[in-house]
């Protein structure tokens, strides 16, 4: 598992090309294939870069980026914001 990880944090970034096909039998024949593409992003490395890259941010906590959190710190700047009033007809 050690290779794995290793390999992960080296990897680099590509695109991947390919097709999405789907075939439908009932109740009529339908089938159709597309051309897509999707990128392959080495998130290990991109993260460890990033302090790199951008530097620790003063103005934020430095913490953990998840949802939950996320979530708190939008519902705390809707609720700073002042509420637009209803025009008079």
């Amino acid at each position: 598992m050690t290779a794995c990880l290793a390999d992960a944090e080296q990897a680099d970034p590509l695109i991947g090309f390919g097709q999405v096909r789907h075939t439908r039998l009932r109740p009529a024949l339908n089938r159709f294939a597309y051309p897509t593409y999707f990128l392959m992003l080495p998130m290990r490395r991109l993260r460890a870069a990033r302090p790199r890259l951008h530097g620790p941010r003063p103005d934020r906590p430095q913490e953990s980026p998840s949802a939950p959190a996320a979530a708190l710190r939008l519902r705390q700047r809707l609720r700073t914001q002042p509420q637009p009033q209803p025009r008079k007809p």
